[in-house]
């Protein structure tokens, strides 16, 4: 910019001087036109700024507002010369912290083409599935880059993906662009947190993917998963006697071959110090300093890995002590920091029980996006059927959706399903309950319908 102004500070001078004068409502003798800086074009747009300029002005000398405006002119655009000199700086510098520091720092100053799809996971249910606006809960998050020319980049590794265009399947060749994914589900007692991550490790394991839980609260019940649909002789299950030993271990298994680990819950996730001390000994907030010095650490794993990792949590009720009258609100356990890690955090809240015959068969919950990095889904609700003992009712969310689209004819309280009448929604329920196959085929119709496109 300097050298701009050395080159002709007579011209830059008669502009800014002709600018101010039109500014002040008085002529100027010297410049031939009155043209207005950039600057004091934007600002004359409105009656306020001009209003401004004008007062401002007539206070100012005239020397003055020439410095001023000069000081604000653009700077030139580089020259080839420049622009070489600089990109070669800077690819003496990517050299540098390519040879100093690990290929995780490595850059790319070449064009490049990126893009980012989730693998993700079903939830079980179809509406929290659609909900969520991705299909499900993000398994991994595969960055793909297609570097055009690599060679200039300071002779450092490339990451590169093998693209095709007409097919689905992205080749990927550098393990390090995938990153694993945290998920927090919380919400009051009795509302199906327990029950919405074991249906995720059943369509986990339905994939062929290996799952654990670390049952902090020493709760879990076999029958109850078998009931829903996971399959216990392939679930690695482990029952803590610390926080430290259950986060130690959710970070062993992070590193290794897992799709999904199951923490039931935060809240009982209790330090050695409490365990060792007495009742009466204050202790607070040891777990979510704890929690956030842990989180840290798998957060670190968690990038490098496939994993999905779900905490389950509990709520507390919190006095706002700013706010008056005393305003009451829920919080989650264990700090903070889990929900600025978490990519997804769901609410589960219990709305009514469901009943068949005037007997109690089942509640239905809503299920809140509180958060979603992936899409803008926050604060969408998705409506849930669960059953006592079965877990999600998946007949009446197909019946539902598929109806809803066309694929299920609905006649007044019954339904078409594979040309056989059903005369209302337990019949319906039932014959899909007892034609898996069938069930199997519309909900895949379903999903290619929502998330597939």
């Amino acid at each position: 910019m300097r050298g701009l102004l050395s080159s002709s500070p007579t011209l830059l001078r008669r502009a800014a001087a002709a600018a101010a004068a039109q500014i002040s409502g008085t002529g100027c003798s010297n410049a031939t036109a009155s043209v207005a800086s950039p600057l004091c074009r934007s600002t004359l747009q409105d009656g306020k700024g001009k209003a401004f300029f004008g007062s401002w002005s007539r206070g100012c000398s005239m020397s003055t507002t020439a410095d001023l405006l000069l000081d604000y002119e653009s700077d030139p655009p580089l020259d080839d010369a420049q622009a070489l000199r600089k990109e070669s700086s800077l690819n003496v510098a990517v050299s540098q912290l390519a040879s100093d520091f690990d290929r995780e720092s490595n850059l790319c100053l070449e064009k490049f083409s990126r893009t980012r799809r989730a693998s993700v996971i079903s939830t079980g249910s179809l509406k929290l599935d659609l909900a969520l606006g991705i299909g499900g809960l993000p398994k991994v998050i595969i960055c793909f880059h297609i570097i055009y020319n690599s060679s200039s980049v300071g002779g450092h590794k490339a990451f590169i993906i093998l693209f095709c265009s007409f097919c689905p399947v992205w080749q990927i060749t550098d393990k390090h662009m995938l990153q694993g994914r945290m998920v927090e589900i919380f919400g009051k007692e009795a509302s199906g947190k327990t029950t919405l991550a074991l249906h995720v490790v059943k369509e986990a394991q339905k994939n062929g993917g290996c799952c654990a839980y670390i049952d902090a609260e020493n709760a879990f019940n076999p029958a109850f998963a078998e009931a829903i649909g996971v399959d216990t002789e392939r679930l690695l299950i482990a029952q803590p006697d610390s926080a430290e030993n259950s986060l130690s271990i959710v970070n062993t298994l992070v590193g290794g071959s897992i799709d999904v680990v199951v923490v039931d819950s935060v809240a009982a996730l209790i330090p050695k110090c409490e365990i060792e001390g007495e009742i009466y000994m204050n202790s607070e907030d040891i777990q979510s300093r704890l929690m956030t010095r842990a989180l840290r650490k798998i957060h670190y794993t968690l990038s490098r890995s496939e994993t999905l990792i779900i905490f389950v949590n509990q709520v507390r009720t919190k006095k706002s002590s700013n706010q008056s009258p005393v305003v009451y609100k829920e919080v989650a356990c264990g700090g903070n920091a889990l929900g600025f890690y978490a990519a997804v955090r769901l609410r589960t809240s219990r709305r009514e029980l469901r009943y068949t015959e005037d007997q109690a068969t089942g509640i239905g919950i809503s299920v809140q996006i509180i958060k979603n990095k992936l899409v803008p889904a926050t604060l969408k609700e998705a409506g849930i059927d669960l059953r006592f003992g079965k877990g999600i009712c998946r007949e009446s969310e197909i019946l539902e959706m598929a109806s809803s689209i066309g694929v299920i004819m609905k006649d007044g309280c019954g339904y078409w399903i594979n040309n056989e009448f059903l005369a209302d929604n337990a019949a319906a329920e039932k014959f899909l309950h007892e034609n898996a196959t069938i069930a199997d085929e519309i909900c895949s119709t379903i999903r290619s319908q929502f998330f597939e496109r």
